[in-house]
Parts: structure tokens; sequence; C-alpha cells
């Protein structure tokens, strides 16, 4: 290329050039010549040098001159030892070389035969002098200023912060602080070095939001370059074009630290405001750079989306990088759904409600996509970490009971992950629309929550990107979790639970102001017409239930099975249905809304009465216009008017009678089963029967686990009370304790195992496997009874199973979890022992009591306790087992109620004690018996009580035993065959007991 026309790439020192030509098939052609005949001063390389004097004005007077534009060129000589071409450079037909010269910032070269050029080169060179212009002047403060003072590595973090601070502190606050600078190389795309004259420094600058190919690639094994990466020349010419020897301005958006190698020093994240446009959007649009996560989210939230379109067109055009790009195959499961938000369960996890097309709703449970929220108390740590309580109540107060649009983006370990909106329609800048308000978004505004930081082919949410740039305008304004002088205490009161103590909760009632309305949070659905409240004045939590309606009992829900072909299912089957429905749908209306709520009176189990409404949250009590949640119910056929409300009278109540004529009339609900009508004064029979029961130490039960022939665990049927011998257990206990494992079953999973750290008597979680193979291994809670080396043997405290399972498999359990009472009941059969299971009549025996009770209804009386504490006598209070790890066993009298149909009543049931003694299969303890007489010896246990309560009744049924084993022992029945079994083993004990 000895002459021709070229484009001025870079001008490297004022007599210096670097020319570009026209690019045919490869990269286009380089020179770079020396201005030939004439010498200007030498600038510095390197912090080892000094720039001559003048060598920078010189620079730069030929780099605004000349940078950038076509001009032609023709080469006198190349001097191949130091690979340097001199010659003549022309603009628009002027000779470069003398205007350098006329301007006075160059000397002339001495030559022998001068020609016409040469003169006129020295006329100019004199003329110049005599005007004293550029190195020719006699100002002695631009002879001061002719050297710069060179910074050659600018601390960028520094810096960067320093104009952070300072445009923070001005009004311009809302924008990136400007500066100008040259960019004197570039190393590729996105990455240069620049000169800063207000300082005067060089720095290494970096293009925010993108990286681009890189030209020089270390090896993995040293630091020698590689070949470039695809893309990587195209896409540094692409910005030498447009940038290099540019002086403009950029917009500073902060700073990243060098690595502490020799020549890393760190690099200015920045924009570029070119005249001609965006060059980080040009890049990416030209398919020559790709977005940086890490770096996008400094830029202002305009920038983003129109960055993340750009890259999605170049994509969509395979240009530049994304040549072998293909799309990822569409998620399965992908799908758009509306529904209603019925439940949060965190901060970042919701259930949803949607409708299912044949009836009813599909609840499914979804995370926000690419978000990290703070962490509630759970499995794995007792107490909530800092604003976890916040972030889930800003979700609640937001979604719950609204109607949201889920769009699934991608699947992770089984759990959904979307991005939920609500609210009406948005624009997004550009015109795009959005379907409402994206409630990750806001908590990341908030600072309530924080981004996932993704991997490059991880899949992310759609707004991942502003989410990105509204999580840095929150650490800007230290929001929230961004805030460092936030600490780790939870500051929150702890809540009164008035739930599991009767008396407490009859004290608070005493207190409460009767005609007053209060606002309460439904913290949980126990069914249609019974709830668990948190009252925020009081910083309590009560249980809570209708007092003018009555739902069908949920409790003895046992929906009919095996019928046969037109069989037709038992009325309380079939009102089970609706009982269930009734939950749901104080669920979906109910579950976590506040309420105003309106006390009448409390029942001797510490529920509290009253009223509910439900209410405009933002109001601060009720307005006149709500409506008794009561008539929603039975509007729908879902309960039915209390009798004694009825016999009260009054404006509700005539308005509640004429819904649920309605109801009737058009068998909506409950009313369409045969027989609804008398079922809620049946209930309230057996709620007065089941009254004296409890007074006199009978309850209704149901085996769960049968360990030998009178041994075995048992569960409360029925809604659980606050007081009395098994407080704190029952059928809605349980189902609390299951649905809360249930939906901590991920996070148990994923917790840290107890190996090292579990002690015997620890409350854990343990997987137990379902034998049915139905559902599989579910979490329960247990108890652990011994260590065997990497085993713990241990039982489920709320079904009595026993297992041994490695330690590595068990799991904290939250303090909400342990905190309440172990469902499963030891009992034993009052008065009598059953032959151990390896021996020749243990198994037929247990065998007995499985066919007699097992999976039947049954009622037992209590006569002991292995606790004292425990036995159901008027001066004497429960110990709560829940507190102890010991297991507290009950002596009892085991009734199997009839399934014919007579009366479920005591006197009506099968005595299986009896039934047992009867037929040879177990037989009286003579300890037990010598205990109730009064014979027990010093030191003994006092196992059974003698007073009135109890004790009379005690020896009424020891009497039945005795009479029903003579009759067993005179037919040589099973254990009888050969004559009497003896009481050795009676003996031993009481030995034992003695010493």
């Amino acid at each position: 290329m000895a002459s021709g026309n070229a484009i001025v790439k870079n001008v490297l020192s004022g007599d210096t050039l670097l020319l570009v030509g026209k690019s045919v098939n490869g990269p286009p052609p380089e020179i770079t010549i020396t201005l030939s005949n004439i010498q200007t001063p030498k600038l510095a390389r390197g912090p080892q040098q000094t720039d001559e004097p003048f060598a920078w004005g010189a620079r730069e007077f030929l780099r605004k001159f000349i940078i950038g534009k076509q001009v032609s060129f023709k080469v006198s000589s190349t001097v191949s030892s130091i690979n340097r071409s001199f010659g003549d450079v022309y603009l628009n037909g002027e000779n470069v070389n003398k205007a350098i010269i006329a301007a006075g910032w160059g000397t002339v070269k001495d030559q022998k035969d001068s020609d016409a050029d040469h003169e006129e080169l020295v006329n100019l060179y004199n003329q110049a002098k005599s005007a004293k212009l550029g190195i020719h002047t006699d100002v002695a403060a631009k002879k001061r200023e002719a050297i710069r003072q060179i910074n050659w590595s600018v601390d960028v973090v520094e810096y960067a912060t320093s104009l952070l601070n300072q445009a923070n502190r001005s009004k311009s606050s809302s924008t990136a602080p400007s500066v100008r600078v040259i960019f004197e190389h570039v190393r590729d795309g996105a990455s240069f070095r620049c000169f800063i004259p207000s300082i005067p420094g060089y720095a290494s600058v970096s293009l925010a939001g993108i990286v681009c190919p890189r030209v020089n690639v270390p090896k993995s094994d040293s630091d020698t370059p590689s070949a470039p990466e695809p893309f990587a020349l195209q896409a540094r010419h692409f910005s030498e074009l447009r940038l290099l020897n540019r002086e403009v301005d950029i917009s500073v958006h902060g700073a990243a630290a060098g690595s502490g190698k020799a020549g890393s020093e760190g690099s200015l994240l920045v924009t570029v405001a070119h005249p001609k446009g965006n060059i980080t959007l040009e890049l990416v649009k030209a398919g020559l750079g790709k977005i940086a996560d890490w770096t996008l989210a400094l830029l202002p939230r305009e920038t983003v989306i129109s960055l993340r379109a750009a890259e999605n067109e170049a994509k969509s055009q395979r240009r530049g990088v994304w040549y072998s790009f293909t799309p990822p195959p569409p998620l399965s499961d992908s799908r758009v759904f509306e529904g209603r938000v019925i439940e949060v369960i965190s901060g970042d996890t919701i259930i949803v409600a949607e409708r299912n097309p044949e009836g009813g709703f599909i609840e499914t449970r979804v995370s926000f996509s690419s978000i990290k929220v703070p962490r509630l108390a759970s499995s794995r740590t007792s107490t909530s970490e800092p604003f976890a309580v916040e972030c889930k109540e800003f979700v609640r107060s937001r979604l719950i009971g609204k109607q949201v649009l889920v769009a699934v983006e991608y699947i992770r370990d089984k759990k959904i992950y979307a991005s939920v909106y609500y609210g009406k329609a948005t624009r997004q800048p550009g015109g795009s629309s959005r379907p409402g308000n994206l409630i990750s978004e806001q908590l990341i505004a908030e600072g309530l929550a924080q981004t996932v930081k993704h991997r490059a082919d991880e899949p992310r949410a759609e707004a991942y990107d502003t989410m990105l740039v509204d999580e840095a305008e929150a650490q800007k304004k230290k929001k929230g979790l961004h805030n460092p002088t936030t600490t780790n205490e939870n500051t929150s009161r702890p809540i009164n639970d008035l739930t599991t103590d009767g008396k407490k909760a009859k004290s608070f009632f005493n207190i409460i102001q009767k005609d007053k309305t209060y606002r309460a949070m439904v913290e949980y659905v126990f069914s249609g017409s019974r709830f668990k409240l948190t009252i925020p004045s009081e910083n309590a939590t009560i249980l809570f239930a209708l007092s003018q309606v009555r739902c069908p009992n949920l409790s003895k829900a046992q929906p009919a099975a095996n019928l046969e072909e037109g069989e037709v299912p038992p009325t309380e089957d079939l009102l089970s249905v609706w009982a269930e429905t009734a939950k749901k749908f104080s669920r979906l209306n109910l579950l976590q809304r506040l309420v105003d709520i309106e006390f009448t009176d409390i029942d001797r189990n510490g529920v509290m009465l009253g009223k509910l409404f439900v209410t405009n949250e933002k109001t601060p009590s009720r307005s006149g216009r709500a409506t008794s949640y009561a008539i929603d119910l039975v509007t729908e056929g879902l309960a039915s008017v209390d009798k004694y409300a009825t016999n009260r009278g009054g404006q509700e109540i005539e308005v509640l009678v004429a819904a649920q004529k309605k109801a009737q009339e058009s068998t909506a609900g409950l009313w369409s089963v045969p027989g609804a009508l008398d079922q809620p004064e049946n209930e309230k029979a057996e709620e007065e029967t089941d009254k004296q029961s409890s007074d006199s130490g009978v309850v209704r039960v149901k085996l769960t686990e049968i360990y030998t022939g009178s041994t075995f665990a048992v569960h409360v049927n029925g809604i659980a009370s606050t007081d009395g011998m098994f407080a704190g257990r029952g059928s809605d206990i349980l189902s609390q304790i299951e649905s809360l494992l249930a939906s901590n079953a991920d996070d148990l999973a994923s917790s840290p195992s107890l190996v090292g750290n579990v002690k015997r008597g620890n409350i854990v979680a343990a997987l137990y496997d379902n034998p049915s193979g139905e559902e599989g291994s579910v979490w329960l809670r247990a108890r652990v009874e011994e260590l065997a080396g990497t085993n713990a043997k241990i039982i489920f405290i709320d079904y009595g199973h026993r297992a041994e399972v490695p330690i590595s498999t068990l799991r904290t359990l939250s303090q909400d979890l342990t905190s309440f009472q172990n469902q499963a009941i030891d009992c034993s059969l009052a008065f009598l022992r059953a032959p151990a299971l390896g021996t020749e009549h243990g198994v037929p025996a247990a065998r007995a009591l499985n066919t007699l009770a097992w999976d039947k209804e049954c009622m037992m009386k209590v006569l002991s306790s292995s606790d004292a504490n425990a036995v159901p006598t008027k001066s004497r209070s429960q110990k709560s087992a829940s507190n102890s790890s010991q297991t507290v066993r009950y002596a009892v009298v085991l009734f199997a109620l009839p399934t014919n149909g007579e009366e479920l009543d005591i006197d009506n049931a099968l005595n299986v004690n009896e039934k047992l003694v009867r037929n040879g299969f177990v037989r009286i303890s003579a300890t037990s018996a010598r205990r109730l007489r009064g014979g027990r010896r010093r030191g003994q246990p006092h196992i059974y009580e003698t007073d009135h309560s109890t004790g009379s009744v005690a020896a009424d049924a020891l009497a039945v035993l005795e009479t029903a084993q003579s009759q067993a022992h005179s037919e040589h029945l099973r254990i009888w065959a050969y004559g009497d079994p003896g009481d050795s083993d009676d003996e031993l004990e009481e030995k034992r007991a003695a010493a």
C-alpha cells in the first residue's frame, strides 16, 4: 500500500498516523506512516518516561485536525529495520506535514539536497517561529504546562466513588456523573484505556451492562494469550472506528476492582455518550456483545429494557456471537393461568386457587422467579431472619384474596417458579404493556428481597434485568436488607398464645370489651365456622367460633368407601363432604385476611364465640355496610342457624333464618342431604354427651398403633379442648401439624442433618415410609428414644409407630412444630397383662385386640396414669407431654362402639378389656389388683386412684374382669390351656419397685 486513500484510525504522536483501508474478503489493511521531513516532540509511553515539552500539544493538534477523516497518502521511503514508512498525507488536498509546521508544532529536518517542498517547509517554520506559535511560544505559563504530570494508573474505585458521592450531593443525583476522556487504546469491543485530561491520568474503562469477545484470551496454564474468541476482532474494529482517539463524554456508573495481579488496576464501568448513539446498544444489536448481569444493574431502567430487546433481536437473527444460537425448548409445564391467592406461605411463596373446569378449585403452590427473601422461622432456624416477617406481610397485604396472573418460567426440584402479576395492566418504556404490577419487582425495590445470581445458561424471570436495576437502586438508598445498621435481632413482640390454655383464654375473655369491635387476622381455618385468630391490638392468638351458625362436623368426616352399586351412603358421610366444602369456602374467603370480630361468649374449652365481619383492610374499623360472614355460609348452604341463637332472636337472626329458608328451598349445600335439618341438634346433643364424658374421664378415640395385646396408642377424635386431661390433642390439631409439616417439607429436605447433634429425648423431624405407597415418604415428628451407632431408634409421637433410622435422615424441627402436644396417646388396658409378642400367645393376643378395636370408633375410660398428675381428678392438672421426654401411659377401659346403627353410647359398646380376658388372650396383673386394694409396698408408684371419682369405677371394672378371668380359667382357654401361667412377672416387677 505505497499510496492511496484511507481513514485515519489513530494518531500515535504529533507526526505519526495509523491509517486503515477498505476491507476486501478479510481484515482491512493498515499502515503506520511517519510524516516525512518534519519532527515533533516525543510523547512518554510509560511511567519511566516523561513527555518532551509540547509533545502532548502537538499530538492533540494533529488528532483534532485529522482523526476519523479520509485522507490520501504517498509513501516516499521505508526503513525495514524499524518497520516504519515515511511519506506525505493530504486532507482535502492540503499537505498535513506543512499544516503541522505552519501551526508551530514541529521542526523541519535538515536535507542535503533541498527541493521546493523542503524550502516551503522551512519558510513555514520561520513564520511560525516569528509568530511564536506552538513550541515557539515565549509565554512562561505555557512552557510550564507543556509537560504533563501523568498519573499512569488511576485508582478507579476511589475515583468512581468520589464522582458518585459528588453527584449524590448535587442536584443531578438522579443521573450518573459525566467525565470527558480520550480513548487511547481499544483492547476489545467493550474494554478500553482512556486518558482523563482533568486528572491528568490513564484509566481502564469498560462498557457497563455488556461483555464482548476477548482478543487476548489467557491460557488456563499461563498468562500467554491464545487465539482471539470468535468475533472478537470484529467487535474491536467496530469500537475502534467509532471511539479510538475520540474525545467524548462518558457516564460513570461504578468501578470494578482489579484482580491484584500486576497490570490489573480495575476498570471504570461506564456508558459512552457518542454523538451518533449508544455504543453499548449498537454492539449488542450487531451481535458483537452479550449482556452481563453483574454490571447491568448499574444502568437506567430504560437502557436495560432496550439492551435486552436488542439482544433478543440479535439472537433471533443469529447475528455475530449468536451464529449458533438455538432457542431453548419450551418448558413442558410452561403455562400462564389466572387464579386467586388464598395463602401466603412466605415472602416468595404463595398458594393460588385456579378454577377447575369440572368444578371447584385446584390449589397450586407458586414461588417467585429469580428472587430470594429472608427466611421465616422454620426447621432450620428457631427465629426469623431480619425483614422476613415484613416481607411476608408486604406480599400478604397486596395479594391475599386478589386475582393474579401467573406466568410459569421454570421448574426446579419440583417447585414451580413464576412471575406473578396483579392489578391493572401497566405500560412499559418503549410502548410495550405488562399485565399488571409484578410483585417480585416491588419486593426488590423495597429492599425486602434480593435477586438470585443465575448462571448464563439458567432460566430466569422475564423481568430479571429490571429487577437488577431496582436492586441497585435499593442498595443505593439503603432500603431494608441493604441498610448496614440492620441487626440480626428479631424485634417483634412474642404473641401471647391462648389456644392451648383454657384458663388464660377465659381470663382474657373476662377483661376484653364485649361491645367493642376488634381487628384480627385469620391464621388458620379449622372448619367452616371455627378459626385461629391473632388480635394485633391485644398481641394475642385465640380460638374463635361463629356463635350464630353451625357447620357440619368436620372431625367426623369419614367419606363412604367400598359401597355396593346403588347403595346410599349414610347421612353423616354425605354431610362430611359439605363439612370439607365449608372449610374450603372459609379458607378461600378468610385465610390470612384482616377481619372484624365481636365477642359474645366463651365455651368450656376456651373457644371464644362471636360474630365475624369481612371488611376492607384499609378501613380502620367495620363500616355499617359490612355483613356478617355467617350470612355468607348460610346463603351457600354450608351452615345452619344455631337453635339457641334462634331462640334469642334479633334482626341479624331474622336475616339468617330467611337465608336458611331460601337455601333449604333450593336444596343448596348440606340441605341436599336427607335429614340434614336435624343434624345440628344431634351434634348439639353429642356435644353435651362429650362434655359429660370428658368430665367423667371418658373420651372418644381411635387406635393408631398396637404394641401388644394390652398396649396401644390412640388419637383423640374431635376438636381439641384447651384444658382437661387431653388438652391440645384432637383431629384439628393433628390436621394442623400435618399441614405445617407438608408446607415445610422442602426446607426439611434441604436442611442439614443432625449427625453429631442429636441426643436421647430430642424432638426431631423424621421420614416415614408409607407402607401403602400412596404418598411415599412424608416428614413426621419423632422423639429419639435411643442412639445406636449411626442409627437412632425413634417413635413417631403423633402416630405411635417405632422405627430405627439413620441419624443422617433426621432434621431439626421449628419451634412452632415442637410446641404441639404429642397426638399419639400411649395406653394400656387397665389391670391387664398380655403375653410378650415373642411367646406362644403374644401374637394371637395382639391380633385379637386388632379385630376388636382397630379401625373402629372407640371410647375409653381413663382410670390411671403412669404420671400421677395426669389422673383425671379435680385436684390435679395435666402435665404437658410435649415438655417431657418420658411417655405418659394411661390405664384405660376400652369400649368399641357399635357399627350396626345403634346409638353410640358406652352402654351399647363392647368392653374390649372384658372380651380379651374372657377369651383367654390376656390376664389380670396381680400387682395392679393388689395396688388398687391398698396392698402396694413402700416406694411403689401410686398407679390407681382410690378416691370416689375413679376408685369406685376402677374397683367395679376389676370385679368384671375377675369374673371373666374365672370363666376363661375354668374353660382352659388359650393362656389357661395348661393351667395357671403364674405371676412371676408381677413378682419381679414388685421386687424392682421395692429396690
